[in-house]
């Protein structure tokens, strides 16, 4: 198979200043940073739980209803995965993943793993909290009934390849319940969320998923506080003493906001953490949001960061000279989320060529106004640092059936965080009426920390 491979880091001006300038990318980037972040959770709704999405600047909601059974507690997990540019969900006893914006189903849905198949001195299982390692695929699991962490590994067609589990009651407060999980993407750290539900006193502990080549998330790093303070804020604004319960967590690894909610309100929280013997880790309330149930139960109970969309602009074209593909199309696969190593641009059902396939990405998003370069359509892609390769395309037995890829691995690279990409595809063809021409929709991505 013909594949391709460029690096995202290589497009960007690093020997200029990070902070907002004159050029048109950093405006955009620091106009991302200025905005607050769109987060997505399950709510425990009965007896049709809703995937909620809401938008942290406006406090405003839109949901869709993802089919997954209500359990009517309050116990349950969102998470977004990258790669299949979905969000993981459950109501406490079951998995799957839908798509964030329709609530089709991504991946369908599963059992939980774990137990006393697994453990005979573990009940079954029920989900507190759930989130998504980009680099390896890996699904962590927060389990209420064992104070247990699990991890799963996803594997192709959406499969449970391989798993491992810990007992993390150590780590917690006495008589606490685990209540949410966040992953830190860019520097690979986990966020373990609990509350005690008679107290309503909520604690949240940070570790590294792994030092070295030794894993250790497992361990306990440091509880995360108020500066100056000893126990974790208030996920309402108006201060009652104590948090209340924890039923979500989500980190964005852009911003470095730590996002927690009770159900009914969630705080977005300034994340700052220091290495050191003991490591010191301080959040400070920045942003709260109020979700109003509209019926029984209707709560959040998991939460996740939104990522940007990938958006595709202008149509494909096809000129005399090349077969008419009317299917021919250009796609993201995955999201440019940190550390997504299987993040690529493919193209399919593409008119078969003996020419080589020219394939384009340039820093900076989609133009309004192309450039002519004598092609079917305008090329709209932004030129600015861009690259050009050349690629075979991939044949099949029909006329229509070309193919290529490009992967683009996204590194945990901060310098990458809000800058707004794009890309397209162009060839020639040649027939019997002449020579013609064949381009792609333009694809608009932006790198993020979800």
């Amino acid at each position: 198979m013909f594949r391709s491979c460029i690096a995202l880091l290589g497009l960007i001006p690093l020997g200029s200043s990070l902070a907002a300038q004159s050029n048109q990318a950093d405006i955009d980037r620091q106009a991302f940073f200025n905005r607050r972040d769109s987060i997505v959770g399950l709510t425990g709704n009965f007896p049709a739980p809703k995937l909620v999405r809401t938008n942290m600047d406006t406090c405003a909601n839109s949901f869709c209803t993802p089919g997954i059974q209500s359990t009517q507690t309050n116990h349950g997990g969102t998470a977004f995965d990258a790669r299949l540019n979905g969000v993981w969900i459950s109501s406490g006893t079951t998995f799957r993943c839908v798509d964030p914006y329709t609530c089709q189903s991504v991946c369908p849905e599963k059992p939980i793993p774990f137990g006393p198949a697994t453990r005979p001195d573990w009940a079954g299982p029920v989900v507190g909290g759930l989130a998504m390692d980009h680099k390896r695929h890996i699904l962590y699991v927060a389990d209420v009934t064992n104070s247990a962490l699990h991890r799963i590994w996803i594997g192709a067609n959406c499969t449970f390849v391989q798993s491992e589990s810990c007992d993390i009651r150590p780590n917690l407060p006495a008589g606490h319940l685990l209540g949410g999980l966040a992953i830190d993407n860019l520097n690979r750290n986990l966020f373990v969320g609990s509350y005690h539900p008679v107290t309503g006193a909520v604690n949240v502990y940070m570790t590294p998923l792994e030092v070295a080549t030794t894993d250790t998330w497992c361990d306990k790093r440091c509880d995360l506080t108020t500066t100056g303070g000893v126990t974790f804020p208030d996920i309402e604004p108006s201060p009652t003493g104590v948090a209340g319960r924890l039923t979500g967590l989500a980190f964005d690894a852009a911003r470095r906001i730590l996002y927690a909610t009770n159900g009914e309100y969630t705080v977005g929280l300034s994340f700052k953490n220091t290495i050191t013997s003991p490591a010191v880790c301080h959040v400070e309330p920045v942003k709260f949001c109020r979700y109003v149930s509209s019926g029984t139960n209707d709560e959040y109970i998991g939460l996740a960061i939104m990522p940007p969309p990938v958006t595709s602009h202008g149509e494909a074209c096809a000129s005399a000279g090349c077969n008419s593909c009317s299917t021919m199309t250009a796609f993201v696969d995955g999201n440019a989320s940190f550390n997504n190593t299987g993040f690529a641009i493919r193209l399919r059902n593409a008119p078969i060529t003996a020419y080589p396939l020219a394939f384009g990405i340039g820093f900076g998003p989609c133009r309004n106004v192309g450039i002519d370069m004598g092609l079917c359509a305008p090329i709209t892609m932004s030129m600015n640092q861009s690259v050009i390769i050349g690629l075979f395309v991939q044949a099949g037995v029909t006329p229509c059936s070309g193919r290529a890829d490009v992967d683009l691995p996204v590194p945990p690279d901060i310098r990458l965080s809000g800058y707004t990409f794009s890309a397209q595809f162009g060839m020639l063809c040649e027939m019997l009426s002449g020579t013609g021409s064949a381009v792609s929709e333009c694809l608009q991505f932006t790198v993020n920390g979800s």
